[in-house]
């Protein structure tokens, strides 16, 4: 009998993006390097995060179309032990100095322009976990 080798671990990313600022092309490149969900609005997040455990969220800043804003979902997430190691990463099409005033902008640990560039993805989620992928093309 031949030896199993461990399966390796994959980051688990929850990507809340309601205007579908990701396009698919970059969604199934991710797809190889981590365990991606993909959700429209805040109550599809929290449902998703109280259901799974996640290592990141990918929360798109700009989506105010529910009874939640991303804000509100951002400062509430980050008051619960439940979620103290969830990184969350905010992604907006508007400048991040367009955003400072609100206080859970300070809550975020990473903030990306959109379109999200996979390189500066990969390099943000790679500060908050440690996360190490080196192959070749990695940042194309």
């Amino acid at each position: 009998m031949g030896m199993v080798a461990p399966t390796e671990y994959k980051l688990r990313v929850l990507l809340a993006d309601g205007d579908m600022g990701f396009d698919e092309k970059l969604i199934t490149e991710l797809k190889n390097l981590f365990r991606i969900d993909h959700v429209k609005s805040e109550a599809e997040t929290l449902r998703m995060l109280y259901r799974e455990m996640y290592d990141i969220l990918l929360v798109d800043l700009n989506n105010s179309k529910s009874y939640l804003s991303s804000f509100q979902l951002v400062v509430y997430l980050k008051r619960l032990e439940r979620f103290k190691n969830l990184v969350i990463i905010g992604l907006s099409s508007l400048k991040q100095e367009a955003l400072q005033e609100h206080p859970a902008m300070k809550l975020l640990d990473e903030f990306l322009p959109k379109p999200v560039v996979k390189s500066s993805l990969v390099t943000a989620i790679s500060r908050q976990k440690h996360y190490i992928y080196e192959p070749e093309n990695c940042f194309t």
